[in-house]
């Protein structure tokens, strides 16, 4: 993420300081790069990478990127986003290149899509795009508390779903941009499996749970058509 051909960016790593599965952080890292701001944050599971970032933005209209540890990203994909924010029909979307429609109780990957699709989920291992404004004070204190109201606690592990189900809440419309001509994924890095995959072997695998929130009363948040 440091070799962006773009200039007017920075990184926020957030970096718990204790998780709940592997304990302390022990690591001191140390990075002279400018870009690049690190952050020793407390743990509150998968979205810990995003939650803290919004939470200390103060520009309302920033727009914020969040990308995995595991993956090498395209070194144009901040200049594809501008190019793609640069049409006024995405100014108020939240915008990736990977995503969930569920329907009739079925789920469907967009990852092939020739034309932006409508999803229900954005998928943000191949990264996604949000804006400052989609999140308001309900948020953030809701996801202290474990107390929202867009989503039951037990789906609390799956990042993916609590983000695009509050967004679904708010009716911001979600869109899954085609690869074809530009794919921000360049390799996938053979981490050692942590984080989100160790609590889903507590909390169950994604597909099931995705299935079964759908079915659920929170179920119409993380629908492609929740706008009609």
């Amino acid at each position: 993420m440091l070799e962006q051909n773009y200039d007017n960016y920075e990184i926020h790593l957030n970096i718990p300081k204790n998780n709940k599965l592997e304990g302390p952080y022990k690591h001191k890292l140390e990075f002279n790069n400018d870009k690049l701001k690190i952050y020793y944050v407390d743990d509150i599971g998968p979205i810990s990478k995003l939650f803290y970032t919004l939470e200390r933005t103060k520009n309302m209209n920033q727009r914020i990127i969040s990308v995995d540890d595991d993956i090498i990203y395209n070194k144009n994909m901040l200049k594809e986003y501008n190019k793609i924010l640069s049409n006024s029909n995405y100014l108020d979307c939240c915008i990736g290149f990977a995503g969930i429609y569920p329907l009739n109780n079925n789920t469907f990957w967009v990852s092939d899509n020739k034309k932006p699709v409508y999803a229900g989920i954005i998928e943000g291992y191949k990264s996604a795009c949000y804006k400052r404004n989609f999140f308001d004070d309900n948020f953030f204190t809701s996801i202290k508390k474990k107390n929202m109201e867009w989503a039951y606690n037990k789906i609390y592990y799956e990042d993916d779903v609590i983000i695009s189900s509050y967004l679904g809440y708010k009716k911001i419309i979600k869109v899954v941009m085609p690869i074809d001509n530009f794919n921000p994924i360049v390799k996938v890095i053979k981490n050692k499996i942590s984080g989100c995959n160790n609590y889903r072997k507590e909390y169950g695998d994604s597909v099931n749970n995705i299935k079964k929130f759908y079915k659920s009363r929170f179920g119409k948040y993380i629908q492609a058509d929740y706008l009609k």
